[in-house]
């Protein structure tokens, strides 16, 4: 009796540990943006948890070189959310540190993963493939995104309508950018 004790108390902690607590999903879009060099391009996507206790521990992604990302988070009120933002956050968009934020379950109060991009180079920078790491009780989990954000650094001098009206390849790499082109 006691070995069957035993056993149905080590299957229920490993369906506890391995499927139990909270969990985070992270939406997906694609999107693209235009910028001056050395300009802020920041983009976010929303994240939802379908319980409490969930923290964020970091952010990763891949992203093209000659460019930089720096992650935040964002915790927006009612409908207010954040798409696309050029030039830097603050005072605008209050964020937070990725480490140790909370991902609200809230649906009046969403929690949005900000990636900051920015280049001095002009080109077209593709940010994808992003991570969410969270502590969710003991664990630590990970929840992927099918997010990508494309930015166009400009040349100096030049317009986007200059380089969508000439069809020029930057143009042309920019528009293919999200899809992976």
């Amino acid at each position: 009796m006691r070995l069957v004790f035993a056993v149905v108390l080590t299957v229920s902690l490993s369906v506890w540990w391995l499927a139990g607590g909270t969990f985070i999903s992270a939406t997906g879009a694609r999107v693209g943006t235009v910028v001056r060099s050395g300009e802020d391009a920041s983009f976010g996507f929303p994240l939802s948890a379908d319980g409490g206790g969930v923290r964020l521990q970091s952010v990763r992604g891949q992203l093209t070189s000659a460019a930089t990302v720096e992650w935040s988070v964002y915790q927006g009120t009612g409908s207010l959310g954040f798409g696309t933002w050029h030039g830097p956050l603050a005072p605008t968009w209050p964020v937070l540190p990725v480490n140790g934020a909370r991902v609200s379950q809230n649906t009046t109060r969403e929690t949005w993963i900000i990636a900051t991009v920015r280049s001095s180079t002009p080109g077209v920078y593709r940010l994808s493939h992003v991570s969410v790491t969270y502590q969710s009780g003991w664990r630590t989990r990970h929840e992927g995104s099918s997010f990508v954000g494309c930015v166009l650094v400009l040349p100096a001098n030049t317009s986007a309508d200059e380089l969508r009206a000439s069809n020029d390849p930057l143009w042309q790499e920019y528009e293919a950018c999200p899809t992976g082109g």
